[in-house]
């Protein structure tokens, strides 16, 4: 099991066998991913984590509606559909709730990213099984800093 960075106000929490994929966005790799798989790690959410960095997200699969309840700073949300076709870019503001019909699975990413990594509705954003160790990306299709 993989501990990630909690923030001092938060209790500490494991995310169960968790691992990052890599996430695509039109077939290049865009950053990277968690899957909120258990039930205290979707409770939680991103309020586990102090700040992802600029290239983490948080998926939530088989859901098409978050909540930001005390959470202390605004987040991106990128919803996409079945297919996993983006259907919504939006923000999340503190205490507020953002839902999307038709939508299957919600990324939720620091505020900023979303607009930084260039994702808009009718993009085809996916989350790769493979865990990420060993993958290499393409310097050059990477955005700038987004990577070390």
């Amino acid at each position: 099991m993989k501990k990630v960075r909690t923030g001092a106000s938060c209790l500490p929490f494991i995310f169960e066998g968790a691992v990052k994929h890599p996430m695509r966005l039109n077939g290049r790799v865009v950053g990277q991913c968690w899957v909120a798989r258990s039930f205290l790690a979707r409770l939680r959410g991103i309020k586990a984590f102090d700040r992802l960095e600029a290239d983490e997200a948080l998926l939530f699969e088989e859901s098409d509606c978050v909540h930001g309840f005390g959470m202390d700073r605004e987040l991106d949300l990128v919803f996409v559909d079945c297919n996993w076709c983006v259907v919504k870019v939006t923000r999340l503001g503190v205490n507020r709730v953002q839902k999307c019909k038709g939508a299957y699975a919600v990324y939720e990413m620091e505020k900023g990213h979303a607009i930084e990594s260039g994702f808009k509705v009718g993009d085809h954003l996916v989350r790769e099984d493979a865990p990420m160790s060993g993958v290499v990306r393409d310097e050059s299709s990477a955005p700038e800093g987004s990577y070390p």
